[in-house]
């Protein structure tokens, strides 16, 4: 996962690159990488 983060006027983009490893099904790595960046933003939100 490369996740790169730009200002863009008050709001701040993320765009995410996701390449999937071979040990788990895709679905389960993307579904783990989006509840990471899901407590990220709670986070982030109450900083």
């Amino acid at each position: 996962m490369t996740i790169l983060f730009s200002a863009n006027g008050d709001e701040t983009e993320v765009v995410e690159t996701f390449e999937a490893e071979s040990t788990n099904p895709p679905e389960m790595q993307q579904a783990g990488w989006k509840a990471i960046l899901d407590r990220f933003k709670a986070y982030a939100e109450q900083q």
